[in-house]
């Protein structure tokens, strides 16, 4: 039988550039239950035969491929072993474990975690309470597009947790929560617009649903879907690198459904940023070492993406022209 997990120290492990030619996990709220989705079509093989392993509940090997590629810095890996250490599946159910990998797949920018180590500081799940943190990571994810941070962050806005209560910027996040067809996030609107005065406190889900029986989360592999990446991933790219842009858009809910939409391979990010005093967001594609790489990138693009007139930039423009987050 495999040992049992050990602590593994993955920070002095660059995971952004070696991730770029895996695709990625992106997760979603369905039906009151929070489902993992991977797309990881030419992917590294072991992160595919962890994957399966989870989906299939062999637990065991899912943690000692996970180890493994988390010591390598994963983002997805890591989140991997927070959802193990989370429901005590291979592992002796440790909270404090889960919050420690989800916070550093989240310092990586992965949405998700971001979105579950939130919830860890609202519920003082294996780390202090904190509404002040959980806004903190909400606010990323939600920056992220991930619509149940951005019920979540709506939610204490609304209610004053965390930060001041502040009826317009609620309003504001149920929306872009509802655009990103967050079922809950409508009834919120609905409820505030027929002048009753409160709304749902949040999401309670934790990485899965909590309902009476404790659920098997649930693996997919669809294979429409590129990983999601946040705006500190785009700040860590080295300023030297390139990208490709291929829109941008005075409303992140349009930049994040036209990416979904068309963009199947490659890493993205909607990143926002400011230009001649208005604010941006715009659809990077992919991270590549050279203009070389990026233009033979350009000319593998799917029609709709080249349709646009892409824009090979380097990550030190945009990091100089990254927006500050909105309240």
């Amino acid at each position: 039988m495999p040992s049992p997990l050990r602590p593994v120290d993955p920070t002095g492990v660059p995971g952004g550039r070696t991730a770029r030619d895996r695709r990625g996990v992106l997760a979603r709220l369905a039906g009151g239950a929070l489902v993992l989705a991977a797309a990881i079509a030419a992917a590294a093989p072991k992160l595919t035969d962890g994957l399966q392993a989870y989906q299939q509940g062999d637990y065991i090997k899912a943690l000692d491929i996970w180890v493994q590629l988390a010591g390598r810095g994963d983002p997805v890996a890591q989140f991997g072993l927070g959802m193990l250490h989370q429901g005590g599946k291979g592992v002796e159910r440790d909270e404090a474990r889960a919050a420690e990998w989800f916070r550093k797949a989240a310092e990586q920018g992965f949405v998700p975690a971001q979105f579950n180590l939130g919830n860890a500081y609202q519920h003082g799940r294996g780390v202090r309470p904190s509404y002040q943190q959980a806004v903190y990571w909400w606010r990323k994810a939600s920056e992220g597009g991930f619509a149940p941070a951005q019920f979540n962050l709506a939610a204490a806005y609304l209610h004053g947790r965390g930060v001041a209560p502040d009826r317009e910027h609620a309003l504001a996040w149920y929306r872009r929560a509802a655009d990103n067809g967050h079922r809950a996030a409508r009834e919120a609107l609905e409820r505030l617009a027929a002048g009753q005065g409160t709304a749902p406190a949040g999401n309670r889900e934790y990485g899965v649903a909590e309902p009476a029986t404790e659920p098997q989360p649930k693996l997919v592999h669809p294979s429409s879907r590129a990983l999601l990446r946040g705006t500190e991933w785009v700040m860590r790219q080295p300023r030297g690198d390139y990208t490709v842009q291929v829109v941008a858009t005075g409303r992140a809910e349009t930049a994040h459904a036209f990416a979904r939409r068309h963009i199947r391979d490659e890493p993205y990010a909607v990143f926002p940023y400011t230009s001649r005093g208005k604010r941006w967001f715009g659809v990077l594609y992919g991270a590549f070492p050279d203009l070389k790489t990026a233009r033979r990138a350009v000319q593998r693009m799917p029609g709709p993406l080249r349709e646009g007139s892409p824009w090979i930039r380097r990550f030190g423009g945009l990091q100089k022209a990254a927006a500050p987050p909105q309240r």
